[in-house]
Parts: structure tokens; C-alpha cells; sequence
């Protein structure tokens, strides 16, 4: 189980250093990959990267995935939030994810959730 983890690591970061490649032009610094969030029920994704921005990719029926859509992607994407001048969800120390929603820390503390509110799960 342990070769396989480490793989899909490997591979997760693979696929996120040639998007940032393709979209940025260069590659990430070491190390690129701090943790790795997956549902494999849904195939949803979610990398948080040693920068403490936060991808996804996956379903996204219900908009877990953070983008802004409900739109299945394939290729990580990074998490929105209105309410930072970047765009992004930015300074996130730890994510957690089920098929519905997903939740996430920043720096500060402060916890912000996305996707199905179904029985309150987004508080």
C-alpha cells in the first residue's frame, strides 16, 4: 500500500508541475508537494503545495472541487475564494475532502468550506 501512495504522489506531482509549466512557464520549487487529498469514490483530488496554495480536479457535481464551477476537470485547478485580492484561497495549511464538500485551514486559523451544504456539512 506504502508503493502505491508513493506513487500516486509522484504522479500528482508530475501532473501539477506540468500545469504550472504549461501555465506559468517554469516549475515549482522543491519541495513542490506538501499533502495530498484524495477521494477515490469521486475521483476528487486536492494538492496542497509547499507555496500553501491549494488544486483540485475531479467531479465536481457539487462544486467541492473550489473553482467556482460544477464542471468536471482533469487538470488541477486552483481553489477561488472572492474573499482574498488574488483570487485564490490562499495560505492553506491543511485540507480535508469528502464526495460532497471540502474544508480548509489558513495560517490564521480561520476554516472555509465549499460544495454540497446538504445537512449544514459547509456550516
Amino acid at each position: 500500500a506504502h508503493a502505491v501512495a508513493v506513487a500516486l504522489v509522484a504522479n500528482v506531482r508530475d501532473v501539477v508541475n506540468d500545469f504550472v509549466v504549461h501555465q506559468f512557464g517554469h516549475a515549482l520549487d522543491e519541495p513542490r508537494l506538501v499533502d495530498l487529498v484524495r477521494n477515490f469514490g469521486d475521483d476528487d483530488g486536492f494538492a496542497l503545495l509547499a507555496d500553501r496554495s491549494l488544486w483540485s480536479w475531479g467531479y465536481n457535481a457539487y462544486g467541492q472541487e473550489g473553482n467556482g464551477t460544477t464542471i468536471e476537470s482533469h487538470v488541477p485547478q486552483r481553489v477561488i475564494s472572492a474573499a482574498d485580492p488574488s483570487g485564490y484561497l490562499t495560505d492553506v495549511i491543511a485540507v480535508s475532502a469528502n464526495s460532497l464538500h471540502a474544508l480548509a485551514v489558513r495560517g490564521d486559523g480561520s476554516c472555509w468550506a465549499w460544495g454540497s451544504d446538504i445537512f449544514g456539512a459547509c456550516g
